[in-house]
């Protein structure tokens, strides 16, 4: 994401423009997996303090910038939302993708979920469905 992209991004969502959001968006959109805190954090140790790593990554899930991954690990991991709508309703819901080899884990934006039916009774919120198997990277290697 070019610099004046993540500039326009941050303006459209009336946030500032920051030196740690730059940076970060920028990481977000170099990489085509999602990202843990801890990934953040080794990339920008020596330029930001961790307080303010965990702020930014808050304000740009709260600003529908980037999503967590419902993974069931204890360690959390945010994706960069591909339709970037300010309205958290408007997101579509997507397949998520775990390499059981390299453990990334893929956001599949491009798979269709068809005709879920539930009960009429219930009222859908969200939806949270986790493939698991072997990336192009790691099938590639072996």
């Amino acid at each position: 994401m070019k610099e004046s992209t993540t500039k326009k991004l941050l303006k459209e969502r009336k946030l500032r423009i920051t030196t740690v959001r730059n940076e970060i968006l920028s990481i977000f959109n170099d990489r085509n997996y999602a990202l843990s805190f801890y990934d953040l954090e080794k990339e920008l140790k020596t330029k930001f303090d961790t307080a303010t790593i965990y702020r930014t990554i808050n304000t740009f899930v709260e600003n529908n910038i980037i999503h967590q991954i419902p993974l069931e690990s204890k360690t959390a991991y945010y994706a960069l939302n591909s339709v970037l709508e300010e309205d958290e309703n408007s997101r579509k819901e997507h397949i998520h993708f775990l390499c059981r080899i390299c453990r990334r884990t893929y956001c599949l934006e491009n798979v269709i979920i068809k005709d879920l039916k539930i009960n009429k009774n219930f009222r859908l919120e969200s939806l949270k469905i986790i493939a698991e198997g072997v990336c192009d990277n790691c099938g590639a290697i072996s």
